[in-house]
């Protein structure tokens, strides 16, 4: 195997300089057999192996890039128990006889103020959690330990609340306010300051995993062919697969067991046991699993760090001096990734409540079909950048991809298209009436893996772009959310309103979710035309020349 120099960090030091305070293979023979198995378990679909020959050079960043893959696991696993109870709580509202629509907006809208306040909040929680110094050790060690209080709260409330309501037949007003009340303060607060500080750590994460092989399927990277280099495409793509596979299999199983109060609530517990342990299991050996992670970028929030080059990035930057690309970049994101989610939303409780089991069954299988295969083709598709190989060839193969991932092609048309099914769908339902629900759902049907592929091309984007800089957007991008769902969800109350849906009337309750994803869909149009139209006539600081300069060494990288 040809020799190759060490790799320089963003702070100019070399990989193995870098890693000299790490002992190789030390790491795994302190982690715990019971940690180690739920590692293996949290990995299972997607993992991190080492190049050949470099086993004992990376051993301890192999532990700790499978470490970062099981923190996504571990949201997913998360964000099923979220979406259990706040069904319990739609499913007790219908009985009721609520517009289960409303509740729906009632729970969001608690979901988005929480939310808000966490994200703003996260970098003074990890003063007091972490210390004064941010990094991306730090910031992955503080999302283990928002995730697993997040699992324990919920591990001790949720059974006490399943038991007043089956038991003592608590199946009133107060307690769907109960449980929404619960819901968000354990999921929407202690998640979410996870997810902050997990998604602020990502733009750092390519450092930790140079060198490394991204494989599907776990130890059985030769059944599918699914092998990769790591690189800003492959990680990007390789994390949405391996978050919504395990949302996809969750979510089939509450689909087909959810009219059963039994098997439901059997569901439930078994998803807050796993979670309490595994997150407990991983925070117990925090230390050992997090060695391994590259302190590529460090910086304090009182600006007293000097290790980084860019020493003006020593805190999240102002709003205020945030450039006009980025800001650009912001409304973009805010803009595509909330107003799709309220649509969806109201999509499922149609789908959830109005459909017979073995239709949501057939649109739950088709819809996530298509989302795994196009994103298992998407992996097949990027270069294996196997070492050794033709210089010549990877790049080639690299800027073919990198051509799709240009803002127009890569970012504008796949939300165009999101825009024109959503057109036909609600068209169809509004046109035709309920009779029309099931072939609307279909035409729906493709929204997923367009909405997937914008997330991963905007994650490769934060990957290839400053670091430092992306992890600042991406704080932005959490906080500056309300702001656009908070008008939203407003039009989509009154929307809800106008049509009519006060009971649980199907025919209302169809229209208002119509009305609903109508409302997303003109915001949506709106945005479009301004990118389309509107920002290519600036001479400067647009958001295309922003994404495609950033995205200009995904060659480099790729073929490395």
């Amino acid at each position: 195997m040809e020799e190759t120099s060490p790799t320089p960090t963003v702070l100019g030091a070399t990989d193995s300089e870098v890693l000299a305070e790490l002992p190789p293979g030390r790491c795994s023979d302190e982690l715990a057999a019971s940690t180690g198995l739920v590692l293996s378990a949290l990995t299972a679909l997607v993992t991190a192996e080492p190049q050949a020959g470099e086993e004992e050079i990376h051993h301890d960043r192999i532990i700790s890039c499978r470490f970062l893959l099981s923190m996504f696991a571990l949201d997913s696993l998360s964000w099923a128990t979220g979406k259990i109870f706040q069904y319990e709580a739609l499913l007790i509202a219908e009985e009721l006889g609520w517009c289960y629509l409303l509740i729906s907006f009632v729970t969001t809208t608690a979901e988005i103020v929480v939310e808000f306040i966490a994200s703003a909040l996260t970098p003074l929680i990890h003063a007091r959690v972490e210390g004064m110094r941010i990094s991306s050790r730090s910031l992955a060690c503080l999302a283990t330990k928002a995730y697993a209080g997040s699992n324990l709260v919920a591990l001790l409330v949720y059974p006490a609340l399943g038991a007043m309501i089956h038991l003592a037949g608590m199946k009133d007003t107060v307690m769907v306010w109960i449980l929404v009340i619960v819901r968000t303060l354990q999921y929407s607060f202690c998640n979410q300051v996870g997810d902050q500080a997990l998604e602020m750590s990502r733009p750092y994460w390519l450092h930790s995993f140079r060198g490394t092989w991204l494989c599907l399927l776990g130890r059985c990277p030769g059944l599918l062919g699914l092998r990769r280099k790591a690189s800003p495409e492959s990680v990007s793509y390789y994390v949405t697969l391996l978050r919504f596979a395990i949302m996809f299999a969750l979510g089939s199983v509450y689909v087909a067991v959810h009219k059963n109060d039994m098997f439901r609530w059997s569901l439930a517990a078994l998803c807050l046991i796993v979670n309490a342990a595994t997150s407990v299991m991983l925070l117990r050996q925090l230390p050992a699993l997090s060695r391994g992670i590259v302190e590529a970028a460090e910086v304090d929030i009182q600006g007293e760090s000097q290790r980084l080059a860019e020493a003006a990035s020593s805190r999240v930057r102002p709003f205020g001096s945030l450039a006009s690309a980025e800001r650009s970049y912001l409304l973009f994101v805010v803009i595509a990734f909330g107003a799709p989610p309220q649509a969806l939303d109201a999509l499922q409780s149609v789908l959830l409540l109005e459909l017979s089991t073995l239709m949501q069954g057939a649109l739950v299988g088709l819809a996530s079909l298509l989302v795994l295969v196009s994103l298992g083709l998407k992996i097949k598709s990027l270069p294996p950048s196997v070492p050794n190989e033709g210089a010549a060839e990877a790049p080639k193969v690299a800027e073919g991809s990198h051509r799709w991932q240009r803002f127009r092609l890569g970012w504008l048309l796949p939300l165009l298209g999101v825009v024109l099914l959503l057109s036909a769908g609600v068209s169809l339902a509004v046109w035709i009436g309920g009779s029309a629900i099931f072939a609307a759902m279909v035409i729906f049907l493709p929204i997923g893996p367009l909405d997937k592929f914008i997330h991963a091309r905007v994650d490769t984007f934060l990957l290839c772009y400053d670091a430092g800089k992306g992890s600042d957007l991406v704080f932005w991008q959490n906080v500056l959310q309300v702001l656009v769902n908070f008008p939203l969800l407003a039009a989509n109350w009154l929307a809800v309103e106008a049509s009519g849906c006060k009971a649980a009337q199907d025919q209302a309750e169809l229209e208002a979710a119509s009305s609903v994803i109508l409302v997303g869909l003109v915001l949506l149009g709106l945005m479009c035309a301004y990118f389309l139209l509107i920002e290519p006539c600036k001479s400067r600081d647009r958001l295309q020349q922003l994404v495609d300069d950033a995205l200009g060494p995904l060659t480099a990288k790729a073929a490395d």
